[in-house]
């Protein structure tokens, strides 16, 4: 079974682009991403204006917050999917789908500089290069 497992990973892998379904962006679908970021950034603009929660965790009542803390300091880490909505509606995004996580880890005894030392920050203009 893994034998053909990898035969078939190995054989897809070959296939030219076109072949495995690549599409070009189209500039409708990149101008709704930009829209979808506009959007939440002026969201969390105005929640922080508002002196609303400032860390994500700091958005949920005291009692679920409490236990996300004992989650992240037993060591699990906690991944939710979040989505920006604009009138309580969803942002349409034509031919493509945003995906919009938030990921949280606690990481005893480190500092800062020490995890950023570690990390690769990916932006839009970076992942314009690749």
């Amino acid at each position: 079974m893994r034998n053909v497992m990898l035969a078939a990973f190995l054989a897809f892998a070959a296939l030219p682009p076109e072949a495995a379904g690549a599409a070009e962006l189209k500039q409708e679908t990149s101008e709704a991403f930009d829209y979808y970021i506009r959007v939440t950034e002026d969201r969390m603009a105005e929640e922080l204006h508002d002196g609303r929660a400032f860390l994500w965790l700091d958005g949920f009542a005291e009692p679920q917050r409490d236990k996300l803390n004992v989650q992240l300091r037993q060591g699990e880490i906690i991944v939710e999917r979040l989505e920006t909505l604009e009138k309580e509606k969803r942002i349409r995004v034509p031919n493509g789908l945003i995906h919009h996580w938030i990921a949280l880890g606690f990481i005893p005894n480190t500092t800062l500089q020490q995890v950023l030392a570690r990390t690769t920050i990916i932006t839009k203009s970076s992942t314009s290069r690749m």
